[in-house]
């Protein structure tokens, strides 16, 4: 099972906060997953070694990074929160701690990149503020951007950061009008909308057009992605 997290209310992890705060464990997972399939006596022979790609969503798009060669630099952390400490990304980081120990600044510095991984896909991602401008300059791994123009996560300061931060000959940058972080998501329920509309008002975005129109563009995302990993 690889990394899951809710943002603002942490059941899965209500004993354990631990989960949250070391984020140098989610590249990790997903090296173990490849390690295991390549192992398995039933997977391993089929696993295509040129064409092993991540993708991540939200804070997801800051593990696959992690994958490529980006690194997590703590002054550059601690200057970008400093101007910026109420935004979405920097205070979601201040309340799960992290980076707040030498410990945990030595882990989440580490080389956490696995170079099997032939390509990532980072979908209006959280977290671009915190890694070095040095190592996003020297990514070599081909990336595909998808920034979301309908607000919540600053593009600013996360998917159009790494465009400008990012060899211009590795990455291709999307920005499709009309999109909203959470059309990255699974398809809600026919009632989802109502259910959060009556129990959860705060966050009825999450299941506003979160059917047709975002199953439509589910279609377009996967064409796109699959384009991409088919031109590489």
């Amino acid at each position: 099972m690889l990394p899951l997290s809710t943002t603002l209310e942490p059941l899965f992890f209500a004993d354990d906060p631990d989960d949250r705060r070391e984020l140098w464990l989610r590249p990790r997972d997903f090296t173990r997953v490849i390690d295991d399939l390549l192992a398995d006596e039933n997977f391993g022979s089929h696993v295509d070694l040129d064409r092993i790609y991540a993708a991540g969503h939200s804070l997801g798009g800051m593990t696959v990074l992690q994958l490529a060669g980006a690194k997590y630099d703590a002054l550059t952390h601690q200057s970008a929160c400093d101007q910026n400490p109420e935004g979405l990304v920097c205070s979601i980081l201040n309340e799960w701690d992290i980076g707040k120990t030498p410990r945990d600044i030595a882990a989440l510095s580490q080389d956490l990149s696995d170079p099997r991984i032939r390509a990532i896909v980072s979908l209006d991602m959280g977290g671009a503020q915190v890694f070095s401008d040095q190592s996003l300059a020297a990514l070599a791994t081909p990336t595909l951007i998808y920034s979301a123009s309908a607000g919540h996560v600053d593009m600013d300061k996360n998917s159009r950061l790494l465009k400008a931060k990012m060899p211009t000959n590795t990455v291709t940058y999307l920005e499709p009008t009309g999109y909203t972080h959470f059309d990255f998501m699974g398809l809600c329920t026919e009632k989802g909308l109502d259910i959060l509309k009556k129990f959860e008002l705060q966050d009825v975005e999450v299941c506003i057009d979160g059917r047709d129109i975002r199953a439509t563009k589910h279609r377009d995302v996967v064409k796109t992605i699959t384009s991409f990993f088919d031109g590489l």
